[in-house]
This record gives structure tokens, C-alpha cells and sequence, in this order.
């Protein structure tokens, strides 16, 4: 699978995980070609959707984008993430801004439990069991014991998959109240749901682990290598688009912004990766030496073998791109501040009662 430097880089931790997905996304995206008859139209649209969710993620962090702070001439290069929360790299950084968040909004709690509740294994589609019981909590919220005993909280949604009971969606929350028993809750999700009884509720002693615990949902069991290819595409396009964090009650209407590590100020585009290789392509100079010196690196310092490349030389190589970025955009040079004129000193002394002028 072709990757550039700055892929190779960025992906180098999740790389297994990485190339589980796409091939199980690529795999899907062509089960139904060479066959006698015609896809569905159900089997065409999952078709389409894994190819384009594979094209998706394939180009995550493929041509970094260079920006320049008009004020101070800083640099900063933006990854061009995908954002796919079947991107093992984009999962956890999620996950650690997720974390942050819930730890700001467990300031706002008070007595914090930890509920799971579960959903009985059932035939329908992934996509549908997950609608089923986004809509089962939705009734729950609503019946009296709830309103009774919970006034907000946040909820997380969670996919596993085992070979005797298929997909098993459920919900992992933190909600604040009073005191509710494991088997008035257990009898309360059963009348909602009509077959599912199993629920948990326990209290929580440490907001930060619980902060840490429950936003490893995020990207759990998705890259994981002992799910086949198909349960891998089925859980990446059951959770493309769907909102699996939430928030109810009290802490429904509390913001909070993730800190910016980006520049301040009046930020211009100056060029890509994209567009260095663009312009080589169109024989501008100074973009084909550069480019001719990245491909020079890269058939040098890559593994024939395992099309990869080493730690230190992948840690070489984003210094050298960002050394070639700065040398096609020198930062801008301030010009400095001109000092403080002070009035003109004269040793003459003033005249004191001097006579009008006649």
C-alpha cells in the first residue's frame, strides 16, 4: 500500500491496525463484482460507501498543508486528518479530546455513577440495532424512575462482536443523582426495551479514571486484528456519521472548547505537498529539485522488504520536509519597533517674568 513520508510518519504506531481497516474496507468495496447477477441496491450502496469511506481514510495525512502566521511569520503544518472514527490515528485523538471534555463536564457533578445498559443479540443490521437502542434510551429518559433519580449525565455507545452472539451494541453512562438499586434499574430498562434486563450501576470514586475509562470507547475494537475483514467494514460504516458521544439533562447546555494548538492571529495558505508535486510536474525548477530530492531519500531509506522505514530515518525525513518548507517560505522578517523619541533638550534655562513684547 503506497503512503508518503509524511503518512509513514504520522501512522507509524497504528500502521497494523491502519492496513487492517483498508483492506477490509477495499475487500468490501468489491465482494459483489464478478458475479452473475446484479448487486441490490441495499448491496450497491454498502458497496459505495466502503469505497468511498476506504478513499477517505487512504488520504489521511497524505499531503500535509503549510500555513504562516501573517502577524508573527510562524510556521505550522496541518496533517489533513481524515477524522474518521475508523482511523486508528484520528480515533485517538479523539479519544484524548473526548477525555478532556468529560473531565470538564464532571466538574459539574456532583454524586457521578457509572450504568451500563445492555441490548439483547438480535438479527437485524448493525445500523438498525443501533438506532433501536439510541431510541430505547430515549424512552428511558423519559419515563418517571429515571427523571426521578437521574438529572443529567453523558452517554457513550460501545460495538462488540463475538461468534455465537454477533454484533452487541450498548451504552456506557456517567450520570448524576441520588441513590437508584441495581434491580429497580434492571426493571425499569426491561419495561422499556420488553427484553433486555441487564444493566450495571456502580458508583465512582475517581472523576479523572472515569474520564479516562469511559473515552476508550472511542476507538476500541475497531483496528482490532482478531475481527474479520467483513465484522471490520460492517462496525467502520455502522459508526461513519453517527454521533456516539452525547449529553442529557443539566449537562446538555454546558460548552467547552478544546484548547488550539494552531496560530493566533491572520493565518494565509502557503502551498502543500500536493502542490510542490503539481508544480514538478508543470517543470517549475525549484519544485522538480525538491521533489527530486524527496524521492531521492525515499528509494535510499525505505525497506524494500517491509515498504517501510525506520524510526530514526522517518524522524530525519519530517525535519527535512520541514526544513524544505521553511526554505521555499522563509518565516517573514519584523521590521523592529522604532524607540520612543524623546522631546529635544536644550541646556538653556526658561525665562522667568519676562516682559511682554511691546
Amino acid at each position: 500500500m503506497w503512503e508518503t513520508d509524511h503518512q509513514a510518519y504520522i501512522h507509524k504506531r497504528t500502521i497494523v491496525q491502519r492496513h487492517h481497516i483498508l483492506n477490509s474496507l477495499l475487500v468490501s468495496s468489491q465482494q459483489f463484482e464478478g458475479l452473475s447477477s446484479p448487486p441490490s441496491p441495499a448491496e450497491y450502496e454498502y458497496q459505495v460507501k466502503c469505497s468511498e469511506l476506504h478513499e477517505k481514510i487512504s488520504r489521511c495525512c497524505m499531503f500535509p498543508v503549510l500555513y504562516r502566521s501573517v502577524d508573527t511569520g510562524e510556521l505550522a503544518i496541518s496533517q489533513s486528518r481524515c477524522k474518521s472514527r475508523s482511523c486508528p490515528r484520528c480515533a485517538e485523538i479523539r479519544a484524548r479530546q473526548i477525555e478532556a471534555k468529560v473531565n470538564h463536564l464532571l466538574t459539574h457533578i456532583d454524586s457521578p455513577r457509572f450504568i451500563t445498559l445492555t441490548q439483547a443479540s438480535s438479527d437485524l443490521p448493525l445500523e438498525a440495532q443501533i438506532k433501536k437502542l439510541k431510541s430505547r434510551f430515549t424512552k428511558m429518559r423519559r419515563s418517571k424512575e429515571w427523571q426521578k433519580h437521574v438529572t443529567g449525565g453523558l452517554s457513550i455507545i460501545e460495538l462488540t462482536w463475538n461468534k455465537k452472539n454477533g454484533y452487541h451494541p450498548h451504552l456506557h453512562l456517567i450520570v448524576d443523582g441520588i441513590f437508584w438499586s441495581q434491580k429497580a434499574l434492571s426493571a425499569t430498562w426491561l419495561k422499556v426495551t420488553k427484553d433486555s434486563p441487564v444493566v450495571d450501576i456502580r458508583m465512582i470514586y475517581s472523576k479523572k479514571n472515569a474520564a479516562s475509562y469511559i473515552s476508550k470507547y472511542v476507538s476500541k475494537g475497531i483496528g482490532s486484528l482478531e475481527l474479520p475483514s467483513t465484522v471490520t467494514s460492517n462496525i467502520a460504516i455502522a459508526l461513519h456519521g453517527v454521533r456516539t458521544l452525547s449529553t442529557f439533562g443539566h449537562l446538555h447546555n454546558i460548552k467547552y472548547k478544546n484548547p488550539s494548538q494552531s496560530l493566533t492571529g491572520q493565518i494565509e495558505h502557503v502551498t502543500s505537498l500536493y502542490q510542490i508535486y503539481a508544480d514538478a510536474y508543470n517543470n517549475i525548477t525549484r519544485a522538480k529539485r525538491i521533489s527530486i530530492l524527496l524521492n531521492h531519500i525515499e528509494h535510499q531509506h525505505r525497506n524494500p522488504e517491509t515498504d517501510q522505514y525506520s524510526d530514526k530515518t522517518i524522524k530525519i525525513m519530517h525535519h527535512v520536509y520541514k526544513k524544505i518548507m521553511r526554505y521555499i517560505h522563509p518565516p517573514i522578517k519584523l521590521k523592529p519597533k522604532p524607540k520612543n523619541i524623546l522631546p529635544y533638550k536644550t541646556n538653556a534655562k526658561p525665562i522667568i517674568n519676562a516682559p511682554p513684547n511691546v
